[in-house]
């Protein structure tokens, strides 16, 4: 059962994070020189759906191994390494969700070519944090 976990899991990584990275790296310069939020709303229309299941796919499973490998009692004991990758996760997880409610609910509620800086820097930082769980659940593995 924890390989298809994991399967999940890292399915749902490669969605979340690849899509970032297009976003990032190809979508974002076209509406900077474009100088147009537009290019970046297409992308957040089509991804969306696909990208916010994909993050729900990673809470669950990873939520489901956490709690095969750490007891729920143990989260807090931080004897090993793995409760600190855990509490990185969670709280990159906490960041992301932070971030992209008030880049929903402020930035795009009403979106204009002149918020293009503050969406492009959000998009960095969702981007950055993404990077951060392949890392950090990689180092579950292979501890740095």
């Amino acid at each position: 059962m924890m390989k298809w976990l994991l399967l999940v899991h890292v399915l749902g990584a490669s969605v979340w994070v690849g899509g970032h990275l297009i976003l990032l790296f190809t979508v974002v310069p076209r509406a900077r020189k474009q100088q147009s939020i537009r290019p970046i709303m297409e992308f957040e229309e089509s991804f969306s759906p696909l990208g916010l299941t994909s993050l729900a796919l990673q809470v669950i499973s990873g939520v489901w191994m956490a709690l095969h490998y750490v007891s729920f009692s143990d989260w807090f004991d931080f004897s090993y390494s793995h409760q600190y990758y855990l509490w990185i996760k969670l709280s990159l997880l906490a960041a992301t969700v932070a971030i992209a409610i008030r880049t929903k609910f402020s930035l795009l509620k009403q979106p204009t070519d002149q918020d293009l800086p503050a969406v492009v820097f959000h998009i960095a930082l969702v981007t950055m944090l993404a990077v951060g769980f392949v890392v950090t659940g990689i180092s579950f593995r292979y501890p740095f």
